[in-house]
């Protein structure tokens, strides 16, 4: 996924897809109160009237249909068009509340401009107050004419804001288009006027949502790009790694492709070692041996032409030369490294160079470690480094089958190898196998 996929990716499910879900959940809440309503009713501790039950089923019916827009906005990716559709049937809802509930309707008012934040956009939150301020006019106009309007239930709220009388500021005992003036001034306004503070708040609140949303995508592109280069750096570190080893294979008199064939091999085990469920083996450990695996014999470097190519016997003092190219590979590698890779990926490739000669028995060198005193680390690169030797033409010898190779090891269990990684190794024989017999 490229920069611009995962930003898209990040604006769809932060702005359109979450916020739906949210709002969705909340319509859930709304359509439980309702049908609780309604239950109570029939249980008869409510009386609600006709009126009131279809604005009730009516509500349900549009939290349902707002259920329906969010299940084809998943579907299609998250749609854009989701999120203002979902807006309108929150206002919807609200408008039906409103008329059910003339009272303390100012706090229901304020359910849009709320869940308008949630989608950190402008032009959702002026759908949400240009919607409100229409539903805060219309629905006392409706309740009025459905019979839901009740002047009881308004005398504090009138008298304190308005401070007038319920006498002068009633509306039942006046003609229609008398009612609704009196309600636009004596209610309308006085709820406009504390929206209008909502409103404020709400687009100062999307405002910075929506800033601090386009923070977020700056620092993925940020992340991505530096990313991008951190894989450039490392793309170069394995070419020059692979070069370099490939420079120790050439002075070794080894065919070309020895430290790229360990590598494989190791990569082979490891993840047979990993889908088993090896303790102590994860993702990043197997990959950090992989990597280490070509610099197992960057020490030979150090070893002089005349010995290292040698076509005779080696003398003792020109063994004991050979048998410290790993401690050498260590030294190298500790020089090295540090301030380019980390601190665990060191360790790894260390142990790797400088213990893929030991033994289980303690009989290898440099320093016969035995048993699980050798790291597993190079436990398992012996193993891809003798296969490989083995099934693998040297000047100095005839490749063997890739079987007899197999074979070969095997015999070698409990002795040269880690007896614990036979049955892995078992696993990836044939794998291993078939990298020989192309």
């Amino acid at each position: 996924m490229d920069v611009e996929e995962r930003v898209r990716a990040v604006i769809r499910r932060e702005q359109h897809e979450r916020p739906n879900h949210y709002v969705a959940n909340t319509m859930v809440v709304v359509m439980a109160v309702m049908l609780v309503c309604l239950v109570l009713n029939e249980a008869h501790v409510f009386a609600l009237n006709a009126t009131v039950m279809r604005a009730t089923a009516g509500g349900i019916a549009l939290i349902t249909l707002c259920m329906c827009l969010l299940a084809f906005g998943r579907r299609t990716g998250g749609h854009p068009a989701t999120r203002f559709l979902m807006m309108v049937g929150v206002l919807e809802v609200t408008q039906l509340v409103a008329i059910m509930l003339n009272t303390h309707v100012v706090l229901v008012l304020a359910m849009p401009l709320l869940l308008s934040c949630l989608y950190r956009d402008r032009s959702v939150a002026v759908e949400a107050i240009v919607g409100t301020m229409c539903v805060c006019i219309v629905s006392p106009i409706l309740a009025y004419r459905f019979g839901t309007f009740h002047i009881d239930y308004l005398t504090g709220y009138i008298e304190t804001i308005c401070r007038v009388t319920v006498s002068i500021a009633e509306v039942n005992r006046f003609t229609f288009w008398e009612a609704v003036g009196r309600m636009l001034v004596y209610l309308v306004l006085p709820r406009c006027l504390i929206l209008a503070t909502f409103s404020t708040i709400t687009l100062v609140i999307a405002r910075h949502g929506r800033e601090s949303f386009l923070d977020h995508l700056a620092v993925i592109r940020m992340e991505e790009k530096l990313q991008g280069q951190v894989d450039t750096m490392q793309q170069i570190q394995d070419k020059v790694l692979y070069a370099f080893a490939d420079l120790i294979d050439s002075r070794d008199a080894i065919t070309g492709g020895h430290v790229r064939r360990v590598a494989k091999l190791t990569r082979i085990l490891m993840d047979h070692m990993l889908a088993a469920g090896y303790p102590g083996v994860t993702e990043e450990y197997a990959d950090a041996v992989v990597k280490a695996a070509p610099m197992h014999d960057v020490g030979k470097i150090t070893v002089a032409d005349d010995i290292l190519l040698k076509p005779g016997p080696l003398t003792p003092a020109e063994w004991e030369m050979i048998h410290q190219h790993p401690v050498r590979s260590e030294e190298i590698l500790k020089k090295t490294l540090p301030g380019i890779e980390k601190e665990t990926f060191i360790r790894i490739a260390c142990n790797v160079a400088r213990y893929h000669h030991e033994r289980m028995d303690g009989s290898g060198y440099p320093d016969g470690l035995k048993g699980e005193a050798i790291p597993l680390e190079a436990r398992v690169l012996a193993i891809a480094d003798v296969y490989d030797s083995l099934a693998s033409e040297r000047s100095y010898k005839e490749a063997v089958s890739p079987q007899e190779a197999t074979a070969a090891v095997l015999s070698e269990m409990g002795t040269h190898f880690d007896a614990g990684l036979k049955p892995y190794f078992e696993a990836a024989s044939a794998q291993m196998e078939a990298e020989y017999a192309r």
